[in-house]
Order: C-alpha cells, then sequence, then structure tokens
C-alpha cells in the first residue's frame, strides 16, 4: 500500500462476501500493513472458524480484503483499501 506513515499499522481482514458489504464477516485475520514499508504478509492455513484452508479452497471463496484505519472504535469502520479476493489472487 502506498502513501502509510512509519510508525503505524493498519489492520487488515478476510471478509466474506463482496467489498460493498459493510458488515461482512470476518473469515481470517491477516497481518497489518506495517506504515514503514506498506507492506502485509499472511501464511494463512485456516479461517476464523477453524476450518484449513488450501490455494484451491481460497480462490473458490467468495471474499475480499479491506484495509482498515483502526481495530477499535468508529475508525474500525473506515476501509483505507478493499478489492475482492478473486481478483487480488490474480496480481
Amino acid at each position: 500500500m502506498t502513501g502509510t506513515s512509519d510508525g503505524t499499522t493498519s489492520p487488515v481482514h478476510l471478509h466474506l462476501g463482496d467489498v460493498s458489504t459493510p458488515q461482512a464477516a470476518v473469515a481470517a485475520l491477516l497481518s497489518p500493513v506495517i506504515g514503514k514499508t506498506g507492506e502485509s504478509e499472511t501464511i494463512l492455513n485456516k479461517l476464523a472458524d477453524e476450518s484449513v484452508v488450501t490455494y484451491q479452497k481460497l480462490i473458490q471463496l467468495n471474499a475480499c480484503i479491506k484495509i482498515h484505519l483502526s481495530d477499535v472504535g468508529a475508525e474500525r469502520d473506515i476501509i483505507l483499501r478493499r478489492g475482492m479476493l478473486e481478483r487480488l489472487l490474480q496480481l
């Protein structure tokens, strides 16, 4: 992610459903975006419901990734970036 600041982090969640769904269920908590690098990297083996996830299952999942301003308070509803998982896996 570009435009991040050193010393900050932004929480990243894998949400079920479309990016336009405001209260979509969280399928997995991903590693936060580190402000210094603007990057987030997660090794994902299980979803929040403890089900094992493989790459094949992941590409079939109707889900999106949302990068939030914060984990708490009103700022958790502010989405900095978002995208459909299917499209992001093609990058």
